[in-house]
């Protein structure tokens, strides 16, 4: 005789539950606890779908396909200390569309305190197929505005002398720089829920592939944001070195006062000494066409209200303002790599700062004003 569990769903959720079954002297036995079923022979495990010869041939697929139509620095990248490459943004659409999928995306979960700024989103991916509709994989992804990036921002020491060792500033080279809280922790939330989306999208694309065996992921996420750090080359902090008093009758000496640490959106001078600093400390060689294209089309998103021409008569004039080079064929890879940090939020390609459209359309005013507006050229 066979028993029906009770279950918190009842008794259609009974119908779908798992089967227990007990033997006794070769006889079916009926137990006392009707939550126990009854003998059955047989199994109810799990089978290989497909051939170990079928199973390689798919992988080796796979993995020809990933070879031939992923891109280094665009679709997948390389951080120096761990063993495999990062799966990108856009390495993880061109999977999902290759398997014939479309994400639908769910937020299961979000708190905010718009008074500290704080914000916890949980997102879930759910690939359909285009095909039939049916649920293929799920990926899920979560991004808070407490995490270290966001929540804290990098302070630069602008003094001539090293800054007082109780503040708890910690050298970079020659400079100087300590976390101080980030107070406008609401700017960053649609970067948050970006950043959210953007985990659960590829690990939905690592599950669907089973290409976690090639790739990991949010490994870039712990690269630190961009700021503006001083200008490369200026003078080694020294200590202050002693003096004699003044005589009695010399006026006080008072202080310079110190200059107020830029906030963005930064003005075209922060922008270009930023940029500057960060390429002169890049590769020199010059950037492989992929890459600079990348960093030609984040250029042109920024000035996505134009039409083709306008937009690459302002990449010029910005390239021009920044690096003091009007072809973007000219850019090295430490000076690409310095416009996306600029542009980008940890240099993620696909996660443009909101500032940054801002920043750029005034940094092409500057240029106008320094050149004239027929420079532009529109």
């Amino acid at each position: 005789m066979v028993f029906t569990p009770r279950t918190r769903g009842g008794l259609a959720a009974a119908r779908e539950a798992p089967v227990l079954y007990t033997a006794r002297e070769g006889r079916q036995t009926e137990m006392a606890d009707e939550r126990q079923l009854t003998v059955v022979h047989g199994t109810n495990l799990p089978t290989l779908q497909v051939s170990p010869q079928e199973w390689a041939e798919r992988r080796k697929e796979f993995n020809n396909w990933v070879n031939t139509q992923l891109r280094d620095k665009v679709d997948f990248g390389r951080i120096p200390g761990t063993d495999k490459p990062t799966l990108l943004k856009p390495g993880a659409e061109k999977i999902i569309q290759a398997y014939g999928c479309a994400p639908e995306i769910d937020i299961t979960r979000r708190d905010q305190d718009p008074n500290t700024g704080y914000l916890y989103i949980e997102i879930l991916v759910r690939l359909v197929n285009i095909q039939t509709g049916a649920v293929i994989g799920f990926g899920v992804g979560c991004c808070s505005s407490y995490e270290g990036k966001y929540r804290w921002r990098w302070e630069w020491w602008n003094g001539r002398n090293r800054p007082p060792e109780d503040e708890a500033w910690e050298s970079r080279g020659s400079k100087w720089r300590r976390r101080v809280e980030n107070r406008d922790l609401i700017d960053t939330w649609n970067t948050v829920i970006k950043m959210a989306k953007k985990r659960a999208l590829v690990d939905a694309a690592l599950t669907i592939s089973g290409a976690s065996e090639k790739f990991t992921q949010d490994v870039e996420d712990f690269a630190d944001d961009y700021e503006a750090p001083p200008t490369k080359g200026a003078a080694e902090p020294q200590p202050e070195p002693t003096r004699e008093p003044p005589p009695a009758t010399a006026p006080p000496q008072q202080a310079e006062p110190s200059k107020p640490k830029p906030v963005r959106p930064y003005e075209p001078e922060t922008v270009r000494q930023g940029v500057q600093a960060i390429a002169a400390d890049g590769a020199k060689v010059k950037a492989d066409e992929g890459y600079r294209g990348l960093c030609v089309g984040v250029i042109d998103g920024l000035f996505s209200n134009d039409d083709k021409n306008t937009r690459a008569a302002k990449r010029h004039a910005l390239s021009t303002y920044l690096l003091g080079k009007g072809s973007s064929k000219e850019w090295t890879a430490g000076e690409v790599v310095a416009l996306l940090k600029w542009a980008c939020n940890g240099g993620d390609a696909s996660n443009v700062n909101e500032n940054a459209p801002i920043e750029a359309e005034r940094i092409v005013r500057q240029y106008e004003a320094e050149h004239g507006q027929q420079a532009l050229g529109v």
